[in-house]
């Protein structure tokens, strides 16, 4: 139940009227449900077996059809109007969480293969599966009145038919039970090719890409790995297909045996004066309606069990644990000094193996160090190490006397410049590469261009008709500009 109330609870934190107005939706469905199986009812007995008065029966006519499009004037609103707006603001809150918590996360749990499973499946699929499993929530509880009223009507006609629906009922419980199972394993079996065919589509949108797919065979290698693996997942969808095909085909035969069997019995009972043809009526559309009710849950549930465990992953990443860190800050006037103490380092998934063995040095304040090493011999980890990306195996490393972890989280990362050897460009203006700021001031303009006067691209820039505001890439913008490797670099530093 932690999944439903985790949903609810964070709908309406998203969206405080989705729920009234759906719950509503709900209770008026119903009630033009449960009055258009005895409105019939009525209307034929009273036509057959009495002498209507017809300004009554066009005054209940009246009535009852304006009941019903109010009703389904709500409904269409609710669902093509109402539900769509929401679900910006739900899928943006749910966004903002796990964007904020893949901030804090630490980078050691991307290298585990179990863990990026479940973050590609909450952060693809997260957000949208809220609203979604809402919507099958109402569809399954107005299912299941429907179902209840149905019983209801059976049971004041006779046992003959809640033994009907009983086994109705099991029978379609046994299909939901087989075809969730199936979907959900297929599900389980496709989430990893599907990444992998993202990570190849990524590659042929990508500019960054686009040089080594014209010059070597990088083009041939992925498309070939494309299609194997397209390959392997309509092998498996062929396999679910053959075997959904099995259960419904024998589902759908039982259900139709079942309703024969009925609506044989009420023709049986007519004639022998015990029924009336206004019960025919009600008994045909409840039929109907029992067996679109059930179709309706064995459609939802699978769909609610798989929502339901791709929110328990979503719940999973929102509740990572995170690494602790204190408030103390470090003053501009202080002087800082770099402390490592016979630090040793293993990578997560390679604990035996260590990249870093008791290394111990002090950097004072002022100095330029050079870390000098061959290719692996563990340079980047001893820097991602400084910057707290990861956690020693062994020993202690601390500036001005604390340990990184005693500091103000983003307090730390401030002392910080970095330009990795897989350094990133991001499609947005030449200023928000540097900054990260939407919108920019006085102050913050300068500050850019004695970014770019520091790193020797100030004169590029200029030359672009729009300066700093220069987007680069096409992805925001049709006007977007490219630049040359080394401007590249330089816009990194």
């Amino acid at each position: 139940m932690k999944e439903y109330k985790f949903i609810f609870k964070n709908i309406w934190k998203a969206s405080p009227t989705y729920i009234g107005v759906n719950a509503l939706n709900v209770v008026l469905q119903y009630i033009t449900f449960a009055v258009s199986l005895l409105f019939y009812k009525v209307i034929v007995d009273l036509f057959i077996y009495g002498q209507p008065e017809m300004k009554k029966v066009i005054a209940g006519l009246v009535i009852f059809y304006a009941l019903k499009i109010v009703c389904e004037s709500y409904n269409n609103w609710v669902v093509n109007i109402f539900n769509n707006l929401q679900q910006i603001k739900i899928r943006e809150y749910v966004s903002s969480l796990i964007y904020h918590k893949c901030k804090n996360i630490d980078i050691e749990c991307y290298e585990e293969a179990e863990f990026y499973d479940e973050y590609a499946r909450a952060i693809d699929d997260g957000p949208g599966r809220l609203q979604d499993t809402a919507n099958l929530v109402s569809s399954f509880l107005a299912a299941l009145l429907k179902i209840g009223t149905v019983i209801g009507l059976f049971f004041s006609l006779g046992y003959i038919f809640i033994i009907v629906a009983v086994i109705y009922c099991v029978q379609s419980w046994l299909t939901l039970k087989l075809t969730n199972r199936l979907f959900y394993r297929g599900y389980l079996l496709d989430t990893p090719i599907n990444r992998r065919t993202d990570y190849i589509n990524g590659i042929f949108k990508g500019y960054q890409y686009v040089k080594e797919l014209k010059l070597y065979r990088a083009y041939d290698f992925f498309t070939r790995r494309f299609a194997y693996m397209k390959d392997q997942l309509k092998s498996l969808k062929k396999r679910r297909v053959a075997d959904l095909l099995k259960i419904l085909f024998t589902s759908n035969l039982a259900g139709s045996c079942l309703k024969a069997f009925v609506n044989i019995y009420v023709i049986y009972q007519i004639v022998q004066g015990r029924y009336t043809v206004g019960d025919f009526t009600l008994v045909f559309a409840s039929v109907i309606a029992l067996s679109e009710s059930v179709s309706g849950i064995i459609n939802t549930l699978p769909n609610l069990k798989n929502n339901k465990k791709i929110i328990g992953s979503l719940i999973r990443l929102l509740n990572q644990e995170e690494r602790a860190y204190g408030n103390a800050t470090l003053s501009e006037k202080e002087q800082v000094e770099i402390d490592i103490e016979d630090v040793s380092f293993a990578y997560p998934n390679e604990k035996e193996r260590n990249v870093l063995s008791h290394i111990s040095l002090q950097i004072r304040e002022g100095e330029k160090i050079a870390i000098v090493g061959e290719n692996g011999s563990g340079k980047s980890t001893f820097l991602k190490l400084l910057m707290g990306l990861y956690e020693p195996t062994e020993g202690k490393m601390a500036i001005g006397g604390r340990e990184y972890f005693e500091y103000d989280r983003e307090e730390w990362r401030k002392l910080f410049g970095v330009v990795f050897q897989d350094y990133l460009i991001y499609q947005v203006s030449i200023a928000q590469n540097i900054l990260f700021k939407e919108n920019l001031d006085e102050e913050d303009e300068k500050l850019v261009w004695e970014a770019l006067e520091f790193s020797g691209l100030a004169s590029k820039v200029r030359s672009l008709e729009k300066g700093i505001n220069s987007v680069l890439f096409r992805e925001f913008s049709e006007e977007g500009v490219f630049l040359s490797g080394g401007e590249y670099q330089r816009l990194a530093i």
